[in-house]
């Protein structure tokens, strides 16, 4: 990418003009080859054609009849009980003295076992460089994620602390 932005700025320093790619060519192979045959529409405010559709209300409809569609027909599981409460404290002081508890373990740099992330379980089994994630149709292909150590770690970190935290908090209350 460094050297197509060198030769480009070398170009126009040396004002040297692009090409025109229609050079030559009749004005009706051009207006072929880039749809743009035939008289021009007249359009609303605000419309420029470029997937705006004269039935547009219909097709939002049609696009969303057919994603529901498709994932009903990929989702084979019962639906997750979604928790009646949004916050698991009772009240604000229960809240405090959570977030004292998970304080006082950060500033411990306390790391839980059972997460796979204290010096023991990293000696057994490091921490990954990537995950794989099955997808496609029969989850048939692979992707590679990532997982950069200094981010991914620091987080799965944080994660099982708080984790750790919660568990221990709604334990002892």
């Amino acid at each position: 990418m460094v050297r197509l932005g060198h030769a480009l700025e070398g170009r126009y320093k040396q004002n040297v003009e692009e090409e025109d790619d229609c050079a030559g060519l009749p004005e009706a192979v051009i207006e072929k080859r880039y749809g743009t045959c035939g008289r021009p529409k007249a359009r609303p405010d605000g419309h420029i054609g470029a997937g705006d559709s004269d039935n547009e209300d219909d097709d939002a409809q049609r696009t969303s009849r057919k994603v529901w569609s498709t994932v009903e027909q990929n989702v084979k599981h019962d639906a997750v009980e979604v928790p009646a409460e949004t916050c698991p404290f009772s009240d604000a002081a229960s809240g405090e003295r959570f977030q004292k508890l998970w304080n006082q373990l950060r500033e411990m740099e306390f790391i839980p076992r059972g997460f796979g992330l204290t010096p023991e379980e990293l000696e057994q089994s490091p921490y990954p460089s990537h995950e794989s994630i099955r997808h496609g149709k029969g989850r048939s292909k692979m992707l590679e994620v990532p997982l950069p150590h200094d981010p991914w770690k620091a987080r799965a970190e944080l994660w099982a602390v708080s984790l750790y935290a919660l568990e221990r908090f709604l334990v002892e209350k």
